[in-house]
């Protein structure tokens, strides 16, 4: 009986000593980080940083969060970030984000409000500890910018699996999308988009993991395989692919149907893909496209890109969208 006692202390010692190394590592780990980025010529603050969470978890809280390139002009603030862990599991790693986020752009400030926003990273528990997994997910969120402008969605769902080497499912699901009310001035739509869903397979050039920052993985194909938004009578479906050319510009084409199509002009305007005043040539051209197909209800034609423009249909939308 002795000696089992003497046992579960020698491993409770041990253990609690294997804590004590983690979070110290841990913490000493972040510090370094942020004076790695100051010295980089990065603007990387914090109020503090502690490790909390003992025996089971590395609890990982930064008050005061900011971080930005002088270079680009782009930034974010955040009150705290928390990064959990288990102790037995350090390549998992959940994180909790805080109301009162601020995005900062070359040309105006984005602040970020909403419930539960949280998000995990797994990777692989090996020495290049490439990505594997993510999911983020927040609900009632809003985004107000200094410029005037606000967006809200009710619920908001993200997650990539990587599938094959550098290959990656994405997913992207967003509830009542609430644009702007002057993003649509004089649409008959409902104020919000219902559902917004993508399910789409991306290949990159190299792997995510620790040497990223050298071999900067860049989108090589994307191939669509359902992109689905439901906004009222506009409802539009997608599928199709996109390779990134030798010059890095999109090539490829996706089949587009759209259920409500006389709402799209103005939509496209809205996007800022056509001009305001093209609205009505261009209500006059899909009516022509619709009228051609079984259904003059339901609008069926191709987003192409290609020689580094891009077309909808035989509508010219500008040039291509770059890959890499």
């Amino acid at each position: 009986m002795r000696a089992l006692l003497w046992i579960v202390l020698v491993a409770a010692a041990a253990w609690g000593g294997y804590w004590w190394v983690g979070s110290t590592a841990v913490q000493s780990g972040v510090v370094a980080w942020f004076d790695q980025q100051t010295q980089a010529g990065g603007v990387a603050r914090h109020d503090g940083v502690a490790v909390r969470g003992f025996p089971n978890r590395f609890d990982l809280t930064v008050d005061g969060l900011e971080l930005a390139d002088p270079a680009t002009g782009i930034g974010w603030q955040a009150p705290f970030v928390q990064v959990f862990s288990m102790s037995w599991k350090p390549w998992h790693l959940i994180a909790a984000l805080s109301p009162g986020q601020v995005i900062v752009l070359p040309d105006q400030r984005v602040t970020v409000d909403g419930v539960g926003m949280k998000a995990s990273v797994q990777v692989h528990p090996t020495a290049q500890l490439g990505l594997y997994e993510t999911r983020a997910e927040a609900g009632d969120v809003t985004l107000h910018s200094d410029q005037g402008w606000s967006v809200a969605v009710a619920r908001v769902f993200a997650s990539t699996l990587e599938i094959a080497p550098n290959t990656h499912r994405l997913g992207l699901s967003l509830e009542n999308l609430t644009p702007d009310p002057s993003f649509l001035t004089g649409s008959t739509l409902p104020e919000g988009i219902e559902t917004l869903h993508l399910d789409a397979t991306a290949r990159l050039s190299a792997a995510i993991d620790r040497d990223a920052a050298q071999t900067r993985p860049m989108l090589m194909d994307l191939q669509v395989a359902d992109l689905r938004v439901i906004w009222g009578a506009l409802q539009i479906t997608a599928e199709g692919a996109l390779q990134a050319g030798p010059d890095g510009l999109a090539e490829g084409e996706l089949a587009i149907k759209v259920a409500g199509w006389r709402h799209l002009p103005r939509v496209m305007a809205a996007l800022g893909a056509i001009n305001p005043d093209m609205i009505g040539s261009v209500e006059r051209g899909l009516e022509v496209m619709a009228e051609a197909g079984a259904d003059p209800e339901v609008l069926s034609l191709s987003l192409t890109s290609a020689g580094g423009k891009m077309t909808l249909g035989p509508l010219p939308l500008g040039p291509a969208l770059r890959m890499r």
